[in-house]
């Protein structure tokens, strides 16, 4: 290969990787602030008893909703757009390069995937039982990091320099996570939520396809161009409907974790901790009018459950399903990979 196949090709790596991340950073941005939106129905308040005028309960009510309500990606990108502007709509853009690219050498080295190939931290590229397991392992670990530092990154209203490290490290996370990086994996109910997501993707789904269609078990990956591809319509038909119906599982989760990842972790013993001295107050993109509501962290999700079980409570069911049709196509996509 000469020097100039060798730059074009380059080239062309770069500009395939700049339009990619050009076009799914802000698409990303938008769903992560579109099911972190905490929208609770607004608290009313009615006599209990006509008689006694101080015989006054709260009750909950359909409307108004507490909070920015905004019910589409569409109308979340006009408000991202209205308050942010343009960089708002890459946030997070750093470490979802940083991470893609972990994911990427991750699935290079356990399984002897193409860099190309990789399609998410949750996709399991094909390859032999060893090396599955080896991906999913790493995968898991990581994902608990990716997912808390991108969503943060994402939903902070700071302006976060992409070189100034140290400044971005004090705004994601407290003083207790500075101290013990390592309680980012004990955040209530993430790994929980992280661990059944991929176990589903990476084993549930699997077993399903090697038994609906057994041609395709190795993935559309290793299909074998020279021979014919004997595959039964029926077989195919039931594991469309079984990848699409997954979305019941998978976009809660998906919802969960985004809630819980932007749950930030305190502890008694920094509750409180005073800045330290020559830190800067930070610049917000929006000064008066905030993209988004995030829940108060003085009342916390304490798991999985009980993050499902309050968002139903305060903002009813389909909260649970923001975005569903998207998290649909790309659970049928993956199945088939």
């Amino acid at each position: 290969m000469g020097l100039w196949d060798l730059f074009i090709g380059v080239l062309s790596f770069v500009i395939f990787v700049a339009v990619t991340f050009g076009v799914t950073v802000p698409v990303q941005g938008i769903i992560v602030r579109f099911r972190a939106n905490y929208t609770p129905k607004g608290v009313g308040l009615h006599l209990g008893d006509p008689e006694d005028p101080e015989d006054v309960q709260p009750v909950l009510s359909q409307d108004p909703r507490v909070g920015p309500v905004v019910n589409s990606l569409w109308a979340m990108y006009q408000r991202v757009q209205r308050l942010e502007g343009i960089p708002g709509l890459y946030k997070g853009i750093m470490p979802t390069i940083v991470f893609t690219s972990l994911f990427m050498v991750l699935a290079a080295v356990s399984m002897d995937a193409s860099f190309t190939s990789h399609r998410g931290k949750y996709y399991i590229p094909s390859g032999g039982f060893l090396g599955s397991v080896i991906y999913a392992t790493g995968a898991g670990i990581l994902a608990i990091p990716t997912t808390i530092i991108t969503n943060r990154a994402i939903t902070t209203p700071h302006k976060l320099d992409f070189f100034a490290l140290k400044k971005s490290i004090r705004v994601l996370f407290t003083p207790y996570e500075r101290k013990k990086p390592w309680a980012l994996w004990l955040t209530p109910g993430l790994m929980a939520a992280t661990v059944v997501h991929i176990l589903w993707i990476a084993i549930v789904s699997r077993i399903f396809r090697a038994l609906l269609i057994p041609a395709l078990a190795d993935g559309i990956d290793n299909i074998d161009p020279n021979q014919p591809l004997d595959v039964s319509l029926v077989g195919l038909v039931f594991f469309v409907i079984f990848s699409s119906a997954s979305t019941v599982v998978l976009c809660p989760l998906e919802v969960i974790s985004t809630r819980l990842s932007l749950q930030r972790n305190h502890f008694a013993d920094l509750a409180g901790a005073p800045a330290q001295a020559g830190e800067e107050e930070e610049v917000e993109y929006a000064a008066t009018e905030d993209v988004i509501g995030l829940r108060s962290e003085e009342d916390p999700y304490v798991g999985l459950v009980d993050c499902a079980k309050r968002i139903i409570d305060e903002e009813g069911i389909m909260t649970l399903y923001r975005a569903w049709w998207l998290t649909m196509f790309t659970t049928v996509f993956a199945s088939f990979a």
